[in-house]
């Protein structure tokens, strides 16, 4: 089990530096979670804020039920079994998901036209 810490301030682009504020810089690290495929987990990328700014952006857009195509039918259903709900949020929706979409480019060396939108889940308790 490999933990990657990285500083902004001294290892990550450049570019990320500019998306995040002091407190940000000082907090954030990338912890690798699996090698193939490969999976990092970007720690304190958002602060508390921007989290409760980014759930009232999905409130916003419309939180849907999950969808299911049953087996050998090519119908979408509600599903009885899930219990997350979704919204899928438009590229630069609002400065902060233009933000956010800016700092995932930067510490990923992508381009923000380049990635899919952004996603926000809700998962009912238990």
């Amino acid at each position: 089990d490999e933990t990657v810490a990285v500083r902004p301030r001294s290892a990550a682009p450049s570019a990320l530096r500019e998306h995040l504020s002091e407190e940000q810089r000082q907090g954030f690290w990338i912890e690798k979670i699996l090698d193939e495929p490969r999976v990092f987990l970007l720690h304190n990328l958002l602060s508390t804020d921007e989290v409760e700014e980014l759930i009232e952006t999905g409130e916003d857009k419309g939180m849907t039920t999950a969808m299911i195509t049953p087996y050998g039918s090519n119908e979408l259903v509600p599903s009885s079994t899930r219990t997350n709900t979704a919204a899928w949020l438009d590229f630069r929706q609002t400065p902060l998901v233009t933000r956010l979409e800016d700092k995932i480019a930067a510490v990923t060396g992508t381009r923000p036209e380049d990635a899919e939108n952004l996603q926000i889940l809700h998962y009912a308790d238990g």
